[in-house]
């Protein structure tokens, strides 16, 4: 059989010409094929896990049981309530002083440490003044001259003294011879010229008397004027003693010394700081208390002072003195607390004191125990469930609170003593919670 030439010929202009059609073959990415590899491996492992897993029973299906949380426990009982106000007061020792010089002068030896214990007339400080010491030296001179010239005129007043005394013996002795001569001459005796010469003699002894008298008032005044020199200059002496003495400064009274800012060498005048004596056993806490609270403020009232880092009572006394004006610029009232004090505070120290105006009975619970939600305050009561009764459970309680007194909140109403308190714990709590004492 011929078969046709043109038949089986194959187009070369064509290149597909003689094989089948077929569309074109896409290649998935490497991205594709790991994701497919994942899911069939996880779809695999599913399958397994539940294969290989046992059957869970009706008994255990359903959220496991709550865990009980552990807690403190407290059981409330009656306190005693402190109404009080605090304030803030400064300290002030009932005893101190400022030692000031009363001479001038260089330190020349300082005796003591600033610290330290002193007694009444323990020598503080030595100054050197040398004009005390040329001031005591010259009245000390003075009172000698003085001495000396009142022992001079107390000798004369009796040189005068003997003169007058010889003076009165002439006298004596011209008046006899005067009465003498003129009897005689009014006899014819005696000549004219004899009363002459003894009336002259009697003169002069007369004169002579006299004399002597007015130098003894003379030496007397002279005594009385080296006596008030001799006066004056002793209370100069005294003084400048004093003044001499007034270079040792000494302690007035017992106390604690204060800072020294001098040194030796240092030159020091009248009025000039020294140093301080302070007594701390006693102290003051000068408080402003608002003028509103006057008809409330009586002497006795217990105060308490108190710590500003941990409102810890340092100290505790009672209203001493109230100020019977008020302060215009504050319109307040200073009242004022004696009390001992125990050796934790100082003199001027700013503390904070609280006025105690009355105490009651009421309830109070740690600040620890108390939360905060929505503008309010809660507390945790524990509880035993009627159902369960071997339990305990946290209950919520809606409390109103007073004022903090020392670590615990004054409570107003809320609770009642005889209630068993949840202290601890708080924040992992809800109301119904289940908790666990901790002794337990």
């Amino acid at each position: 059989m011929e078969v046709s030439e043109s038949s089986n010929r194959v187009d070369s202009s064509n290149p597909s010409a003689g094989e089948a059609s077929y569309p074109p073959r896409t290649k998935l990415p490497q991205k594709g094929r790991g994701v497919l590899l994942g899911m069939f491996l996880m779809g695999s492992g599913v399958f397994l896990w539940r294969w290989l897993s046992p059957p869970v029973s009706s008994q255990q299906a359903g959220p496991p049981p709550a865990q009980a949380t552990f807690v403190k426990l407290q059981r409330l009982q009656a306190s005693t309530i402190e109404d009080g106000t605090s304030f803030v007061g400064n300290l002030e020792a009932q005893k101190g002083i400022e030692l000031r010089p009363k001479v001038e002068g260089r330190v020349t030896q300082v005796f003591v440490a600033p610290g330290v214990l002193v007694q009444p007339n323990q020598p503080i400080l030595q100054l050197n003044s040398g004009k005390s010491q040329a001031e005591f030296r010259a009245a000390l001179a003075t009172i000698s001259s003085a001495r000396a010239a009142s022992s001079n005129a107390q000798a004369q007043i009796g040189v005068v003294q003997a003169q007058k005394a010889e003076a009165a013996a002439e006298v004596d002795l011209q008046t006899t011879e005067f009465k003498r001569t003129s009897k005689l001459v009014s006899q014819g005796v005696l000549a004219r010229q004899e009363l002459d010469r003894v009336t002259r003699d009697l003169n002069a002894a007369q004169a002579a008397l006299k004399a002597a008298d007015m130098q003894i008032q003379a030496a007397k005044s002279n005594l009385e004027a080296t006596k008030a020199e001799e006066a004056q200059a002793t209370a100069t002496a005294a003084a400048s003693r004093e003044d001499f003495q007034d270079t040792k400064v000494v302690a007035p009274i017992a106390g604690i010394v204060g800072d020294i800012p001098i040194k030796v060498g240092d030159y020091v005048n009248i009025g000039d700081s020294l140093t301080s004596i302070t007594q701390n056993q006693a102290l003051e806490v000068l408080l402003s208390i608002p003028i509103e609270r006057r008809n409330q403020l009586q002497l006795g009232l217990p105060v308490e002072v108190r710590s500003f880092q941990n409102d810890q009572t340092l100290a505790t006394g009672n209203i001493s003195f109230i100020s019977p004006t008020a302060n215009a610029a504050t319109q307040s009232v200073l009242a004022k607390a004696s009390f001992r004090n125990n050796g934790q505070l100082q003199d001027s120290q700013r503390v904070s004191g609280t006025v105690i105006w009355q105490k009651r009975t009421g309830v109070l619970v740690p600040t620890s125990a108390v939360s905060r939600l929505g503008g309010k305050t809660f507390v945790y009561i524990a509880k035993t469930p009627e159902d369960k009764p071997e339990d305990l459970v946290a209950s919520q309680r809606s409390v109103e609170l007073g004022k903090i007194q020392g670590n615990s909140y004054q409570v107003i109403s809320g609770v009642r003593p005889g209630e068993t308190l949840v202290t601890s714990g708080i924040l992992n709590l809800s109301d119904g919670a289940p908790i666990t004492a901790e002794s337990e």
